[in-house]
C-alpha cells in the first residue's frame, strides 16, 4: 500500500511499527471475554484475571506462584485473602 503511493520500503516499515505501537492491544493489558459471552456489558473478573491485573498493576510483571495458588480455588474473591495478598505484593521490592 505504501509502495503503491510512491513511498519507500523503509517508510512502509515505519508505518507498520507505528500502527503496532498505537494499537490498544499493544498498549493495554486486557483479558478477552470467553467465547460464550453474548453481551458487551461488564462482567466480574475471574480469579485468574484478578491475579493477573493485580500483578501487572503492582509489579508490572506476571503473577507469581503464591498469587496463582490462591487464584486456583477462587480465594481471591474473599476480601481478607485479597487484602493479605495485596499487602504482601506491595511489600516486595519489585512493587512499583
Amino acid at each position: 500500500m505504501v509502495q503503491k503511493s510512491g513511498d519507500s520500503f523503509e517508510e512502509g516499515l515505519c508505518l507498520a511499527v507505528q500502527k503496532v505501537l498505537i494499537s490498544p492491544h499493544f498498549l493495554f493489558r486486557t483479558e478477552p471475554d470467553p467465547a460464550s459471552a453474548t453481551s458487551k456489558t461488564a462482567r466480574p473478573l475471574t480469579s485468574h484475571e484478578l491475579a493477573s491485573r493485580l500483578s501487572y498493576f503492582i509489579w508490572i510483571s506476571l503473577p507469581e506462584g503464591e498469587l496463582l495458588r490462591q487464584a486456583d480455588p477462587g480465594n481471591l474473591g474473599k476480601p481478607p485473602v485479597l487484602e493479605s495478598l495485596v499487602r504482601r505484593l506491595i511489600k516486595r521490592p519489585q512493587s512499583t
